[in-house]
């Protein structure tokens, strides 16, 4: 399947500018509709993404919904109202809602230990608490390094072997068990499954619009395909992944963007958690090694004096709240052509609603990204020196590494190498823009300065396996 073109691609979502004209500016919120749409047809644009849905929440009130592209570019299906979304990983906000209303309701709290509600457990778990699991500081193994297909009690056994990864609450280390263990405790204490007790609770009146399915073969009434770049076919292709039941509570909900708002305003009006048990579920855990960053469940996006929370999912949706503001954004799409483009989108959104939110260092990466990926390499350089005249002491190593092999994907090997470059320039002391120049290098059969690079890199990084792996491949080949 050929990549949408842009002008296929816009002649589809143009239309959304139009369903609304006569109301492009909302007085009471006062954002101007038409800007927003502009600017997301713009980012659709850049980074060809096939099917959007966006919600701005704001005062309570409904500012902004709109529909872009294709939810199956194959069958030409329009994302529209009815469209399902998988949100991935932002699933984690429904399980962690879930546990704090037992915790409203003196079902439980954080502080104790899972061996309360869990009886099965290794004995190398007996210090994890609940908290530890929805801050994923619990230091137990991930289920993803397993066969899915083992049943619970052989799963345990095999986990329990496997010990325990570091002393639980030292520090964040985002793990898929976590909420596994977290769906089991809801169980146990309500006596009915998982996806039951959340339907019922949160999604009232929802039947139609939310599902549970962690697999994207499973047969679902107007649910997107998840497209992602195939860099052999430069092209677009549709991907399925299978995670199976035990990722219901980690990222098993399929939802319409309706119904996402719906959960949102009950969130919001106290339906659903009273503000007070919300404060304590939005509190900053207190991770042992000081560095680490996540709250109860929901992670932290705070910027600038701004208190933001949310949680991300499978790199293609977001929501992002910012409590004190009386603000939400909703993000949900079905992939990209170059890499996760969501919160920075979603930053810029929430800008455009408030001016007050401001995340600068977001603002210079976006200006940088859509510079690289609209124009030829040597006018983005120059483009990218200019955004950092005013703060030259600022870094954007992992922003230019990223592009590079955005660039390189697309078989511009030769362009690679020059923004490749320009990290070394940028970046002389790093181990990894050498790396990845030698990469970039390696691919266009400039072995000799591969090879000067992957040992510059070595020298940088002694323990780069990478590298010591590549001069090896080079040697070979080369021989």
């Amino acid at each position: 399947m050929k990549i949408i073109s842009n002008i296929l691609l816009l002649s589809l979502i143009l239309s959304a500018c139009n369903q609304d004209n006569s109301s492009s500016k909302s007085s009471r919120a006062g954002i101007n509709k038409n800007e927003i749409t502009q600017y997301l047809l713009e980012n659709i644009d850049v980074h060809q993404i096939p099917g959007l849905g966006v919600a701005i929440i704001q005062n309570g009130e409904l500012v902004y919904e709109e529909y872009f592209g294709y939810g199956s570019i194959e069958n030409r299906d329009s994302v529209e109202k009815s469209t399902i979304f998988r949100i991935y990983s932002a699933t984690k906000l429904m399980t962690a809602t879930g546990i704090f209303e037992l915790v409203e309701r003196g079902k439980l709290s954080v502080h104790e230990p899972i061996s309360k509600y869990l009886d099965d457990l290794p004995k190398a778990w007996e210090d994890v608490k609940i908290e530890h699991l929805l801050t994923h500081s619990s230091g137990v193994p991930d289920i993803i390094r397993y066969d899915m297909d083992l049943s619970d009690e052989v799963l345990l056994d095999r986990m329990a072997k496997d010990g325990i990864d570091f002393t639980p609450g030292d520090r964040f280390w985002y793990n898929q068990t976590n909420y596994w263990l977290l769906a089991r405790i809801i169980q146990k204490i309500e006596g009915i499954s998982f996806e039951e007790k959340i339907l019922k609770h949160q999604f009232k009146n929802d039947s139609g619009r939310v599902f549970f399915s962690s697999n994207s073969s499973d047969s679902i009434p107007n649910r997107v395909n998840r497209y992602e770049f195939n860099s052999k076919t430069q092209e677009l292709e549709v991907i399925k992944h299978n995670d199976g039941i035990r990722a219901h509570p980690g990222n098993g909900i399929n939802i319409s963007l309706p119904a996402l708002v719906n959960w949102n305003q009950r969130l919001d009006k106290g339906q659903l958690l009273s503000l007070e048990t919300k404060e304590k579920m939005w509190q900053p855990y207190n991770f042992a090694d000081q560095t680490s960053s996540f709250r109860y469940g929901w992670g932290d996006y705070s910027s600038m004096g701004v208190n933001a929370v949310g949680f991300t999912g499978g790199g293609v949706c977001g929501i992002r709240k910012y409590p004190e503001k009386d603000l939400t954004v909703i993000y949900l799409s079905n992939g990209q052509k170059y890499f996760p483009i969501h919160n920075t989108i979603i930053n810029h959104l929430a800008n455009m609603v408030d001016s007050s939110i401001v995340n600068p260092r977001s603002n210079k990466e976006e200006a940088i990204i859509t510079t690289f990926l609209k124009n030829p390499v040597q006018k983005a350089i120059s483009d990218y020196h200019s955004i950092k005249k005013d703060n030259p002491e600022e870094g954007f190593e992992g922003v230019i590494n990223t592009l590079g092999y955005a660039i390189m994907r697309e078989k511009r090997v030769k362009e690679a190498i020059e923004v490749f470059e320009l990290n070394v320039a940028e970046h002389p002391n790093s181990s990894n823009v050498y790396d990845s120049l030698g990469e970039a290098y390696y691919n266009d059969k400039q072995y000799d300065k591969a090879i000067k690079n992957y040992k510059k890199s070595l020298e940088l990084n002694k323990n780069n396996k990478n590298a010591e792996v590549m001069l090896d491949v080079i040697k070979k080949e080369t021989s």
